[in-house]
């Protein structure tokens, strides 16, 4: 079974880590995504290993285009697991993002690097630090914090809007900053 959320169910997870620093990283980035995997989840993380930073530099629309679709999998994703030993201003955009959808956030970190994490991470009842050495630790660690994760399974939910009061919803998220969509979640 997947670790986190209800007995049975695959947990999907969504891993980011910095893609300027795989090179020195691929290891322990391979290493935590085999231990998830063997947990029994469903891990999303090809494009950290796909992309390179010349590719994600080669152009603006390259670059926008990858985030949005790493955005729009951690929609789609029960948890989110950033490996920051690689500080990285895109993994902690991606960070905000996931806690803002009220998702889970596993961040894990190697203590020879101590994170430059924000004070307002604590803030967040569902963001979790784990400092490791060794990726044997993780795979006698993660499991137990695996299963300590709750995971809110979401929803569909359609339903049809007057014009009228679709503008009325589109006023209000515009007010709020935010899309219809996480306006009514936020309800």
């Amino acid at each position: 079974r997947g670790g986190g959320g209800v007995e049975g169910e695959v947990v999907k997870i969504i891993f980011v880590a910095s893609v300027n620093g795989k090179e020195k990283q691929k290891f322990f980035y391979l290493s935590i995504i085999n231990i998830l995997k063997n947990l029994g989840n469903d891990v999303y993380y090809e494009h950290i290993i796909k992309e390179t930073p010349k590719s994600l530099s080669s152009s603006h629309s390259k670059n926008i285009k990858y985030h949005k679709k790493v955005i729009r999998k951690i929609h789609k994703s029960d948890c989110i697991i950033a490996e920051i030993t690689h500080e990285s201003v895109s993994v902690g955009y991606l960070i905000h993002e996931a806690l803002k959808m009220r998702k889970p956030v596993l961040a894990i970190s190697r203590l020879d690097i101590v994170p430059n994490l924000s004070m307002f991470l604590e803030n967040f009842q569902s963001f979790t630090f784990v400092p490791y050495k060794k990726i044997f630790e993780l795979e006698k660690t993660l499991p137990k914090i695996m299963k300590n994760i709750t995971v809110k399974k979401q929803k569909k939910f359609n339903f049809f809007l007057s014009e009228e009061l679709d503008i009325k919803l589109k006023t209000l998220a515009d007010k709020n900053n935010t899309s219809k969509s996480a306006f009514l979640r936020s309800l």
